[in-house]
């Protein structure tokens, strides 16, 4: 009987599915209806495309910076920096990398400037 129930149980989806063949001639796809996006910052005279169109370069600088803190919690990251911004002339960064935030500051382009800072 266990025998039988078994062979019932194996056999049984390979009967109960119905082989369908799709032909993808007939097949039409229909294009979605896409939103109308309209843009309120910029005018036609400052559409993307003009504003791609300039000829633009951007440069990018390596440098360094001091790093104060590094904390799980964003308040006391916040904290610091808001202290950091009152108290020292450099920028303050508070940076995310997972799973810290970091307060960092300064915009050193070599190293002296930036052992300058930290001893000072």
């Amino acid at each position: 009987m266990n025998k039988l129930v078994f062979l019932i149980l194996l056999y049984d989806p390979l009967f109960a599915q119905e082989i369908q063949v799709i032909d993808h001639k007939i097949i039409k796809d229909i294009q979605p209806n896409w939103p109308v996006i309209i843009n309120n910052v910029l005018d036609d005279s400052t559409s993307f495309e003009f504003v791609l169109s300039l000829d633009s370069v951007q440069s990018v600088l390596e440098g360094y910076r001091v790093q104060v803190l590094a904390t799980r919690y964003i308040e006391r990251a916040d904290s610091l920096a808001a202290i950091m911004k009152n108290t020292i002339s450099d920028s303050v960064y508070v940076d995310f990398e997972a799973p810290n935030y970091k307060v960092r500051v300064g915009d050193f382009i070599d190293r002296d400037q930036r052992k300058h800072c930290s001893k000072s």
